[in-house]
């Protein structure tokens, strides 16, 4: 019975990736906000069907493995994390990638913007793309490696599962990477210019894997999308102030703020750390080096403990 829920999941996870990148890809050459809003509705509702649907048949599975501790990342450091990851990926981004040319996927969208009102623009590009984007190239796609993984798995009964975990992350990572990519570039043919968006693809992956929630790449991609948008706005004269500006200086701001402001709700824990070290030091059971080591390894750790839960 297990062996055939293994295989029906893995059957149907393909099965929905497939329809719901076909009907996503083709279905809405007009860019009409209402059939991308179904579309998008279509998308969750596979989503959280064939996620339902995987776990069930995991569970069944799962039995047969060695127990796991399962961690996941708070939900208020959630925001944070996606922002240092916003200016982390952007950084590399314009670090790494200086494309002579500008690509063909960005040619479409100023053509598009030329045409569209902002709100139409903002709500398709910003807000219902990243959606449908991020459960067909992440939420799907890991689905579906995994059941599959798992599936051709269990003819091994040694099997660990943290094998199987990780075989699963690693080729997804990969795939998404890839498809992301080819995605954003082959309806023109530009593939010179696939790597920044392969990049982006490869962050948007590792980022869900961390974060174990589909979320996180959504509102990363979301920001990401939106100060595009309004930056091309405010270029063709359509949009009188610099709105990606202001919420670029928003989004430091709000990381500054929150970074201070856990520092002093935690400030007393911290000087309790630094100063046991800092008495171990002064009584020559450690060298400096060995003391600015432990100090880095304490407060990753403690940082670590007050961003997950188990």
């Amino acid at each position: 019975m297990t062996k055939n829920k293994l295989n029906n999941s893995a059957i149907f996870n393909m099965y929905s990736l497939i329809v719901v990148a076909f009907i996503y890809i083709f279905g809405n050459n007009n860019n009409n906000i209402w059939t991308l809003t179904g579309i998008t509705l279509m998308a969750i509702w596979f989503f959280q069907l064939n996620q339902n649907k995987t776990k069930e048949s995991l569970n069944e599975y799962r039995p047969m493995l060695p127990k796991r501790e399962y961690i996941k990342i708070k939900k208020r450091y959630l925001i944070w994390i996606v922002v240092v990851t916003f200016f982390v990926k952007n950084g590399l981004l314009k670090y790494w990638f200086q494309s002579p040319s500008s690509p063909s996927n960005e040619n479409g969208v100023e053509k598009y913007t030329a045409d569209t009102p902002l709100f139409e623009a903002m709500m398709n590009i910003s807000f219902l793309s990243p959606i449908v984007e991020e459960i067909i190239f992440r939420g799907l796609l890991l689905l579906v490696c995994v059941s599959i993984i798992t599936a051709i798995a269990r003819f091994k009964t040694n099997t660990q599962e943290k094998i199987i975990r990780n075989l699963s992350i690693g080729i997804f990572i990969v795939l998404s990477t890839l498809l992301f990519g080819l995605a954003h570039v082959i309806k023109g043919g530009d593939y010179v210019n696939i790597a920044p968006y392969a990049m982006a693809g490869a962050v948007f992956s590792i980022l869900y894997v961390l974060t174990k929630t589909l979320l996180a790449p959504i509102l990363l991609h979301m920001i990401n999308n939106g100060l595009s948008t309004f930056a091309q706005y405010h270029e063709i004269g359509k949009l009188n102030f610099d709105m990606a500006v202001i919420m670029l200086c928003c989004l430091v701001a709000y990381m500054v703020i929150t970074i201070l402001w856990w520092g002093m709700k935690h400030s007393k824990s911290l000087d309790k750390t630094l100063n046991d070290i800092d008495k171990r030091y002064k009584n020559s059971e450690m060298s400096r080096r060995t003391a600015i080591k432990k100090i880095y390894i304490d407060i990753t750790s403690y940082i670590k403990q007050q961003m997950i839960t188990r």
